[in-house]
């Protein structure tokens, strides 16, 4: 490798590791005061990923049911809502 070639990595790795950091710690921003919110904690998130688990386990049931034939746009809301809505899930074997 030839010498320039050397000289300017390492002076890209010293701006990247070094110098940069070291400019931005110098700048102190004021930070904002904080939150004395409603603390909801991990339920929210929970909610969110066990639905697309529920989405994704319904809608692949759905597609593996209908053994290659398209599923309805109704059926496909259906298995949607009995996510959201547990009890909505006794309507889904009426329109099967």
């Amino acid at each position: 490798m030839n010498r320039k070639l050397r000289v300017g990595v390492a002076a890209l790795a010293f701006v990247g590791l070094v110098a940069q950091p070291m400019a931005a710690n110098a700048v102190r921003l004021p930070c904002p005061p904080p939150t004395t919110g409603y603390d909801a904690g991990p339920w929210p998130m929970f909610y969110v990923v066990t639905y697309f688990l529920c989405a994704g386990v319904t809608l692949g049931k759905q597609d593996h049911d209908a053994k290659g034939k398209p599923v309805s746009g109704s059926m496909r809301v259906h298995g949607l809502l009995a996510c959201l809505l547990p009890w909505h899930v006794l309507h889904l074997h009426d329109h099967a």
